[in-house]
């Protein structure tokens, strides 16, 4: 999986990622106020969109497709595959990527308003490598 600058295309951060895995990109609504959690998993090799799990309804929260939760969130199925997802990094959002239980802030990824996308996609293994020395210092 990949994390890269949108209008360079450079690669800020990776990690191996396999078929059937997950991940999350948790941020705080910008309109109610709540923790919404866009949940991603890879799917024949690709980047495959869940849906988005939440606690409150209201303006720009999915309203179609819903699963009501045991904890007393919400969860709005898409299941959608997608070559990449795109977020522009900010303060007010506090987005968060969530892989296998680590936390990555879109803050050490670019500044606020900067556009990164999320991607799955093959790197050859010297670039992986090089890549992988530098990445790993945004935690």
């Amino acid at each position: 999986m990949t994390v890269s600058d949108a209008a360079s295309g450079k690669i800020i951060w990776l990690d191996e990622i396999y078929d059937g895995e997950i991940f999350f990109v948790e941020y705080f609504h910008s309109v109610n106020r709540s923790p919404v959690a866009d949940v991603y998993g890879v799917a024949d090799g690709g980047l495959f969109f869940a849906g988005t799990r939440f606690y409150s309804f209201g303006a720009g929260m999915p309203e179609e497709n819903i699963f009501f939760c045991g904890d007393g969130s919400v969860f709005a199925e898409c299941g959608a595959k997608m070559p990449h997802a795109a977020y522009a990094s900010g303060y007010i959002a506090e987005q968060t990527l969530v892989f296998r239980g680590e936390k990555y802030s879109f803050g050490k990824f670019a500044a606020p308003g900067k556009i990164i996308k999320l991607a799955v996609k093959k790197i050859m293994p010297h670039k992986k490598i090089l890549l992988q020395i530098f990445s790993h210092s945004l935690k």
